[in-house]
């Protein structure tokens, strides 16, 4: 009892002592001057190491395995336990993933034991020191984006908080949890932890009322509650929870909370179109980080106000003096964000700003400077791909070096286990001189043993490091090369993702734009998902005269091959339609057919590649609704009009239409290609009477042949179109998110095998 009350005074002493002097040069003086063991340990642990772990991660790390082998030497579980949570704290630090799990499971371990103490209270600390490991094993997992197992600890550390009866340690887990979800697009998951975690902090007494964590903790679900409605666009309770966060923020005057729920609230006006109300937001959050020196989200924020401005100068009923004026102060905050960006070296920034001004100066006809920022723009993005694809050979190198020192650090131990031994060998000295002359040959004879085994020790020791040194140099032989290769493919990459990313912006020019199909085609949508950067598929639709003509094509192959067939497609067409005036759906295809064989130079030999396209194609004429369609292997599905239910086809084959339904009308296309054929009959050209709500569907067949599920095998076609139908009662628009989303859950962790296109038209 008297030394424990001596140990407690100490540790009082040495407490004061370190914050008044509050540097490790008066600690190691502390330590120095210390007796005790125990103290010793828990001044290496919680005071020596702790103060070295922001300065010095390696010295830390150094220090906290001294105080591990005192503690296990002393019985000392509960410093045993903590020596091992904070090495595998650095651990974690450094990137050394593994090696942090082994040492947090150590110290479980330790902790499991304390939980076992008959001591109710050495008990309780255990079982929540068991917790906390857990809480920091999950943080490790979701470091490496492997949610499942993070997850899974900290559903175990949430129920021994529960045990324990610890509510906010309850909540803090499940927002954890939730904010996993938020990530792994699970919103009803991650709205149902949000939600129980709210509700258990709104149940904590009210003494802790002013605890500052107990109010960052009701930010922190508010604003991941907030999140989740937002992505769920229920836009009024996103709206809530981020007013209510700001609202704690302000109370106890946390400036970088503020200035993130200000930001999610001008998202929220942004969504709502309110873009005054977003500007106001946007500026409120812009001063605070201007007055915290927060570099980086001054200069997103001036990026997003620039954005606004824009948006509000080309509104209508604007007065052209109104519009300079705010075309100009955009151009000022976007400049100002970019110049921010080169001083901080952030791509991401320098990316977003130089699309901003790309877009104004191309908005107001300064074309030469929208191009110069056009290209930052696009040569930024190549750096960002650039940038990650460093991080992981710079996190490589980072392991390398720390196992490196981790071996020094080892040497070194080496070097003091044989220093404690010869300490051992002077004291047995000593004793046999007391014991007398007698003993002195025998003496002689323990200390050339012990001579000999010290001289055998050290050459072993100097071959040890002969192949380590051996080793470090082929190590770093290895890295310099794998550095060389690595820029290599970079600059490889680097140019022919350029090359390609030029060629979609070429067949993005050639495609029909977003406004000149809504023109066309009215209500509509176009599922477009090519498989690489350019796309083998193409959609095409033009107007002659009162009749419109649309179509959708997959050309032979995907990427930059089956883009330069479409591009070749999509000009042969606008030729024959309206330069020689053929407005008949199989008589377009016919001379489409001539024109690619033509181009390709085929004859039907054996040999040459069979390269061409699959189309379904339709002319309606915009008075009677009559329409025309003509297919190469790609069909037309029609879903008739609820107040429309009469026969469709007014001239069809039997031998390739299905027969006609109540539900859907699939006519079928011939079985020829766009190319060169073994059977080359001309296309058989469907009519049909359409009516008002009628629903016309064009497609390639990437969707349908699309692997997935979770027997990877195709969609299929019939599954396709069942599909459509369950879904016709929506407005297109959502049709297309329903396909969309059908396609990405289907597809899972499978690549896309080819390139996907569907149209939908409503007639109207």
């Amino acid at each position: 009892m008297k030394s424990g009350l001596l140990f407690m005074v100490f540790c009082l002493w040495a407490c004061c002592t370190i914050a008044q002097s509050k540097t490790i040069d008066s600690l190691w003086r502390v330590y120095n001057n210390t007796k005790a063991d125990s103290a010793k340990i828990e001044l290496l642990i919680e005071s020596i190491g702790y103060e070295l772990e922001g300065i010095n991660p390696d010295s830390a790390l150094g220090i906290y395995r001294k105080g591990l082998s005192m503690a296990q030497n002393s019985n000392y579980t509960s410093a045993e336990a903590r020596a091992y949570m904070y090495i595998a704290i650095i651990k974690m630090y450094l990137g050394d993933f593994d090696s942090s799990i082994h040492f947090f499971l150590k110290s479980e371990e330790q902790f499991e034991i304390m939980s076992r103490s008959p001591n109710p209270l050495i008990a309780t600390k255990g079982l929540k020191g068991v917790a906390t490991i857990y809480n920091n094993i999950s943080n490790v997992y979701n470091s490496r984006a492997q949610y499942p197992q993070a997850i899974e600890y900290l559903q175990k550390a949430a129920q021994i908080f529960e045990s324990m009866g610890d509510k906010s340690s309850i909540a803090a887990c499940y927002i954890n949890i939730g904010s996993i979800h938020i990530h792994l697009k699970n919103p009803d998951l991650a709205l149902k932890y949000l939600s129980d975690a709210n509700e258990l902090v709104e149940s904590i007494s009210l003494e802790k009322a002013n605890d500052i964590q107990y109010q960052i903790q009701i930010i922190d679900v508010n604003v991941n509650l907030g999140i989740v409605h937002f992505d769920r666009k229920d836009l009024e309770k996103a709206q809530t929870h981020f007013a209510k966060a700001l609202a704690v923020a302000k109370a106890i005057d946390y400036r970088p909370k503020m200035a993130a729920c200000l930001n999610n609230l001008g998202n929220v006006a942004l969504e709502k179109g309110n873009l005054k109300e977003a500007i106001d937001y946007y500026s409120q959050g812009l001063k605070i980080r201007e007055e915290l020196g927060d570099m980086r989200g001054v200069a997103l924020t001036k990026t997003n106000l620039a954005k606004l401005l824009f948006l509000l100068s080309i509104k209508e009923g604007k007065p052209m003096n109104q519009k300079n004026e705010l075309i100009a102060r955009a151009i000022e905050l976007a400049s100002q964000a970019y110049k921010a960006a080169k001083e901080l070296k952030s791509f991401q920034i320098e990316n977003e700003s130089a699309a901003r001004l790309m877009e104004i100066y191309g908005s107001i006809g300064m074309y030469k400077k929208a191009l110069d920022y056009s290209s930052i723009y696009i040569s930024t993005k190549d750096s960002m791909f650039a940038e990650e694809k460093t991080k992981a050979l710079v996190e490589m190198e980072t392991r390398y070096q720390t196992e490196k020192k981790q071996q020094e650090i080892e040497k070194q131990q080496l070097v003091i286990d044989k220093q404690r031994t010869e300490v051992r060998r002077q004291k047995l000295q000593r004793n046999f001189f007391i014991v007398g002359s007698m003993l002195l040959v025998l003496l002689v004879l323990v200390v050339y043993r012990s001579y000999r085994q010290k001289k055998q020790s050290n050459e072993i020791i100097s071959q040890k490091n002969i192949l380590l040194e051996q080793a470090n140099e082929e190590i770093a032989a290895q890295r310099d090369l794998v550095v060389e290769q690595k820029e290599h493919i970079e600059l490889i990459h680097g140019e022919l993702t350029s090359s390609i990313r030029y060629a979609s912006r070429i067949q993005a020019a050639v495609l029909p734009s977003p406004e000149q199909m809504d023109n066309l085609l009215g209500e509509h949508f176009i599922l477009f998902r090519p498989k690489d950067i350019v796309s083998g598929d193409f959609y095409w639709a033009t107007g002659v005269a009162n009749q419109l003509v649309f179509c959708v094509a997959d050309c032979t192959g995907h990427g930059v091959p089956g883009s330069f067939m479409s591009m070749l497609g999509v000009s042969y067409l606008n030729e024959i339609v309206h330069k020689e005036g053929v407005t008949v759906a199989s008589q377009i295809l016919n001379r489409l057919r001539s024109c690619i064989i033509d181009a390709l130079k085929q004859k039907g030999e054996g040999s040459e590649q069979k390269d061409g396209m699959d189309i379904g194609l339709c002319v309606l004429n915009l008075s009677s609704k009559q329409m025309q369609f003509a297919g190469g292997y790609n069909p037309c599905w029609i879903i008739p009009s609820k107040e429309h239910t009469a026969e469709r086809l007014v001239s069809r084959s039997e031998e390739t239409d299905e027969p006609y339904n109540s539900e859907i009308l699939q006519i079928k296309p011939d079985k020829m290609p766009i190319a060169i054929h073994k059977h080359m009959e001309p296309y058989t050209n469907h009519i049909l009477q359409l009516y008002l709500g009628d629903q016309v569907y064009l497609m390639s067949d990437g969707f349908q042949d699309q692997f997935g599920g979770t027997q990877g095998k195709k969609f299929m076609g019939k599954n396709l179109r069942e599909l459509i139908f369950t879904h016709s009662h929506l407005p297109l628009t959502e049709q297309k998110i329903v396909l969309n989303n059908t396609l990405n859950d289907w597809m899972g962790q499978i690549e896309q095998v080819d390139d996907v296109t569907i149209m939908g038209v409503k007639i109207d």
